[in-house]
């Protein structure tokens, strides 16, 4: 998390009221006289006459009775977007800023930083990574606030154990590696095994399932893993539930494309193995790989 975001700032300028009007919930809201907002839930979208979700009297937590959710701001918006806390506050400081940007030219420019202000009763708020921006136009306020932020990960499911894979570009090490996990396997995978600098295996990532007898491929599936983990080389490999070893002429046609793929992104493809049962055909060796 970078350290310019104070959770705690971040929730004075940016309450419960202000996530549901991002998100164009607040007019289905009602304000009731203890000073609660009642209406339909934002997470699990109750129906519009629903009074399960609830926010609190300061603006700065809800709880729904339908789904069970409470918290505060940062929770909300984590829920309602799928990310975590940190992801969270990462949004809503962008649509600070946006909104700080667009307005700054207006008389009500500083809102936030005196809503800040107010709130924190004489508190020091860190001033840390603000930055003057010029104000956005009607047009970029408009396009810039339905961007969604995404992010991606490569996440570890298992770990296979291995005896010693320092001669990964060894065919025959290969296969003894990939055999056990294509042995499980009753129709055509392929996946591919990342390697470092070292050529040492650092992940296998299965990329394509097809049928009985064929997968599809598309290079961007087999190099997306690999540059997420950082890998600096890679080695494609498939199975062949018949038996037969020998590659077809898709499997060539596809493998020049990856080799082709892996130049222009600098992520070399040092073999394509076949593997069977008891046999595997290495392109590298056949010299089918350019």
């Amino acid at each position: 998390m970078p350290s310019f975001i104070d959770f705690k700032a971040l929730k004075r300028l940016f309450s419960v009221t202000d996530a549901l009007r991002h998100y164009g919930y607040l007019d289905r809201m009602v304000e009731m006289p203890s000073g609660q907002l009642k209406g339909p839930c934002l997470i699990h979208k109750s129906k519009p006459g629903s009074t399960s979700f609830k926010v609190t009297p300061s603006h700065l937590g809800f709880r729904c009775f339908g789904c069970g959710a409470k918290g505060n701001v940062l929770d909300l918006v984590a829920s309602v977007e799928g990310v975590s806390v940190h992801e969270a506050a990462l949004l809503i400081q962008g649509w600070i800023d946006v909104e700080r940007c667009a307005t700054a030219t207006q008389p009500d420019a500083e809102r936030f930083d005196a809503k800040a202000s107010d709130d924190a009763e004489g508190e020091e708020v860190s001033s840390e990574g603000k930055e003057d921006c010029r104000p956005l136009t009607p047009y970029e306020v408009h396009i810039f606030s339905g961007i969604p932020l995404y992010s991606s990960r490569l996440v570890r499911e298992t770990t296979v154990e291995f005896d010693d894979l320092a001669e990964t570009r060894s065919p025959a090490v290969l296969f003894s590696f990939l055999r056990p996990y294509f042995d499980l396997r009753d129709r055509e995978e392929l996946v591919v095994v990342l390697l470092n600098t070292a050529s040492r295996v650092i992940g296998l990532v299965p990329v394509s399932t097809g049928g009985l007898s064929s997968s599809i491929l598309e290079p961007r599936f087999v190099f997306k893993p690999a540059i997420l983990a950082n890998a600096a080389s890679v080695v494609v490999a498939h199975n062949h539930p018949s038996g037969n070893p020998e590659p077809s002429e898709h499997d060539v046609s596809v493998t020049k494309v990856l080799v082709q793929a892996g130049e222009v992104l600098g992520i070399p493809v040092h073999d394509h193995l076949i593997v069977t049962e008891s046999q595997f055909t290495s392109f590298a060796e056949r010299g089918l790989m350019g």
